[in-house]
């Protein structure tokens, strides 16, 4: 593998989410989907170990691995607004020295946490991550909204209110 030149295709602006049923697995299996695409080498150049790399996800829990994934697809100068579940707010081991290693580099531009019940499939809170990698440099701090309690019941599910 080390003589394929892979690269990701950079983009401008995007928008994603993870798909939150498969994001996380307590099973102690890694030999899963998921821990098999989530390797310490990864060939993207996504984590890794090393100055100035992200550290490498848990192989169990893709939420950060999504993360840097959209991170590395980024240019420069792009934007991006990624939905995940709030947990990816406070987890601790490999994830908070990520989250250590995006805050340090200014990506995040802002946070909003949303309330449960707000996705088809899932009954989770979950929260929107927003980068700005063209502004990073003037970057003095991360705007965070709390719209948790900004919902309107509508049957089973919640709907955010205007």
């Amino acid at each position: 593998m080390k003589n394929l030149k892979l690269w990701l295709k950079a983009a401008t602006l995007a928008a994603a989410a993870l798909p939150m049923l498969t994001a996380c697995s307590d099973d102690d299996d890694t030999n899963t989907d998921l821990g098999k695409l989530i390797s310490e080498e990864d060939p993207f150049g996504r984590w890794g170990h090393g100055e100035g790399v992200a550290p490498v996800p848990p192989p169990k829990c893709g939420d950060y691995a999504f993360l840097l994934h959209i991170l590395k697809s980024m240019k420069p100068s792009g934007r991006a607004a990624v939905i995940l579940p709030h947990g990816v707010l406070f987890r601790g081991n490999a994830e908070a020295e990520i989250r250590k290693y995006i805050v340090r580099r200014h990506w995040i531009k802002g946070i909003i946490g949303l309330p449960p019940n707000l996705f088809f499939g899932t009954g989770i809170p979950a929260c929107i991550i927003v980068l700005d990698k063209e502004d990073a440099a003037a970057s003095k701090g991360i705007f965070m909204i709390d719209a948790k309690d900004g919902f309107a019941k509508d049957g089973a599910k919640n709907r955010l209110r205007e």
